[in-house]
Order: C-alpha cells, then sequence, then structure tokens
C-alpha cells in the first residue's frame, strides 16, 4: 500500500447468466463465450478488452470471478477464465451467485427453478459458511491457489457474511456499497463507509460512492460502476480524493460491460463504444497522474496486511459531483441505448 498516493482498485465482477432460464424453460444460460470473453463476430469485448486495455497502461486489476455457475457448465470453462485472466498477470478472487445453486436439483429434462435466493444474506451463519467453503474449495480447484478476497453477488452481503468469511480464513471483503444498504439483510454499520474499514477480522473496502446531484436526484449516493458514471464525473472524484489520503477508491465493472445487447441470451449485441472509450480515458488519466494514483489488486493488500496499520483510521468522504456532469452523462447514455 502507498499512503503518499491515492490507492485505486479496479474491480471486475466476472459472471455469466441465468439468460432468463428461470422465467422460460425454453431458455438456457448464457456462458463464458459470451458473457465473459464477449465474442462479437470474430472480435472479443469482454475480458480479453479489458485486459488489454489495462495492460497497455501499465495498470492492475482484481477479477471476482462466480464460481457457482459450474454446477450447470462445468468447471473447464471457468478453469479457462482463470488460467486466462491469470496469465496476462491479474488478480482472481471469489465472487458467488447462489441462485446458481438451484441447477443441483435440476434433472436436466424439467423446466428450470429458481430454487435458491441470489443474495448469500438470506441464508443462515452455519449455510453461509458452507457457501463460501463450497465456493473457496471450486475457485482453489481452477486456479491452483485459496482466494484471499470476497465479493457478494449483488452486493447481498450482511455481517454474518463477514463472520463467514472470517471462518474460512479470508480476511477481505468487498461487498458493501453504500448506495445498497437500505436492505435490512446488508451489512449493519453505524455510519456509512467509503474507505477501508476494519468489521470485526475483516477488513472491508467497499465499492467507492459519491454524492450526486442533478435536476432528477437531489443528493443520492452513486457508485463508481463505469457503466453508470461518466469520465468527467470519475476524473473529479479522483482530483477530490487527493485531499483526503490515505484514501482508497474502487471501481467496478463487468466482463460484459463492454456489451449492449437488446436480450437475455445475448444473440443481438453490439460493443458499448461509449463505455469502451469511458474506460480508457480513465486508465490514461491513471497512467498519466501516476505520481498521485497507484493501482493494486487485492492479494497486495492480502500480502502487506503486517505492514498496515489495522487500526489505521480512514476518512470516509462521499464526494459531491454536481448537476452539469451527471446531466450530461445521463443525456449521452440515453442516446447510447438506442440500438
Amino acid at each position: 500500500m502507498n499512503f503518499k498516493k491515492v490507492n485505486v482498485f479496479i474491480t471486475i465482477d466476472v459472471e455469466t447468466s441465468i439468460g432468463g432460464a428461470f422465467r422460460n424453460s425454453d431458455l438456457r444460460p448464457v456462458g463464458a463465450e459470451r458473457r465473459i470473453f464477449g465474442k462479437i463476430g470474430n472480435s472479443y469485448y469482454g475480458i480479453p478488452l479489458i485486459i488489454d486495455i489495462l495492460n497497455a497502461h501499465q495498470l492492475k486489476a482484481t477479477f471476482f470471478v462466480e464460481v457457482f455457475n459450474t454446477f450447470y457448465f462445468g468447471e473447464e470453462d471457468m478453469r479457462a477464465v482463470c488460467e486466462y485472466i491469470l496469465k496476462r498477470g491479474h488478480d482472481v478472487q471469489l465472487h458467488l451467485h447462489p441462485n446458481y445453486l438451484s441447477f443441483k436439483l435440476w434433472d436436466g429434462k424439467t423446466p428450470i427453478k429458481k430454487v435458491f435466493s441470489d443474495n448469500i444474506s438470506d441464508y443462515s451463519i452455519s449455510k453461509q459458511i458452507r457457501l463460501i467453503n463450497d465456493g473457496k474449495k471450486i475457485l482453489e480447484r481452477l486456479t491452483g491457489h485459496k482466494p484471499v478476497a470476497f465479493r457478494a453477488g449483488n452486493f447481498g452481503a450482511n455481517n454474518d457474511t463477514l463472520l463467514a468469511l472470517s471462518k474460512n480464513e479470508i480476511f477481505l471483503d468487498s461487498s458493501y456499497n453504500a448506495a445498497f444498504i437500505h436492505n435490512p439483510n446488508e451489512i449493519n454499520l453505524k455510519t456509512e463507509i467509503n474507505n477501508l474499514h476494519r468489521i470485526g477480522d475483516v477488513l472491508e473496502l467497499p465499492i467507492t460512492n459519491f454524492m450526486e446531484f442533478s435536476f432528477f436526484d437531489f443528493g443520492r449516493l452513486k457508485p463508481l460502476d463505469i457503466c453508470g458514471v461518466s469520465y468527467n464525473e470519475m476524473r473529479k472524484l479522483f482530483k477530490k480524493s487527493l485531499y483526503s489520503i490515505p484514501q482508497m477508491i474502487v471501481l467496478i465493472l463487468h466482463s460484459f460491460s463492454f456489451i449492449l445487447t437488446r436480450d437475455v441470451q445475448y444473440n443481438n449485441v453490439r460493443p458499448n463504444k461509449v463505455i469502451i472509450s469511458r474506460f480508457m480515458k480513465l486508465c490514461s488519466f491513471i497512467k498519466k497522474y501516476s505520481d498521485n494514483f497507484i493501482t493494486h489488486t487485492f492479494s497486495d493488500i492480502h500480502n502487506d496486511l503486517k505492514k498496515y496499520g489495522l487500526n489505521q483510521d480512514s476518512q470516509h468522504i462521499f464526494s459531491r459531483i454536481g448537476i452539469f456532469r451527471s446531466s450530461i452523462r445521463k443525456l449521452i447514455q440515453a442516446t447510447n441505448c438506442l440500438f
């Protein structure tokens, strides 16, 4: 960790899709080729392009790989995904969507039914311990190493999840998202956090949020998701973070963020050039101002835990971004969604 710079964590949730299979018995889940590698024609707009951009700017990232999809797809596809990420120099950690447990009960013939909740917070503490242990073992088989960090699908973790993680010797979590804390099953704290924070035995590194102001929303929290925040808003937030060091910024995107689709099966798709350009600009900005910003992975934090003062107080500041930037972004995104 570097306490003279803003520490930036670029994180990618890597997921297949149920593809509408729980609603329509004629549909089946969408696998890695379309949802993770993002193949369109002869080109790839998923993790290959994400990593191309990262590596072109000498930046690090952590890929949170969802593994319960192997109950439907098997392990070979996800092993190929993990190997691809690792061979290209990036970090792989654990991500879970428990609704895939439904496929453990499926006979392969009858309509697929959603039997299990997709939020790990909906399960008892004992069940959460088992689920995380199962996911941990799957990812270890896929990568050859034990995960050291976790992110819950849908940010659907609670305080029991953090205890379950510690029972599985995982002491880093990135499930907290201040914009999603209104569900009573979510992580319950006395105050909202927006920086590295210790909760029991676990270090929580939350998705970065800022306070958005627009003509339509007055003072709502907005997560730093590449698909929902403009480059100008991100640049403004990054610059403001220089005044509150030590500061951790956590950006989220998905393996399919660079793809626009008109259907749940990813049959009618096109590259999302607005988001691709936005990510390229952000990476260029981080590289250009490397004296102020440095990217890390969650493995880096794990390796530096003894050096980092676990009891060190962090500032939990929610930067304010004005009406003009927010309104321009909404206009651009509305236009971009026109197929």
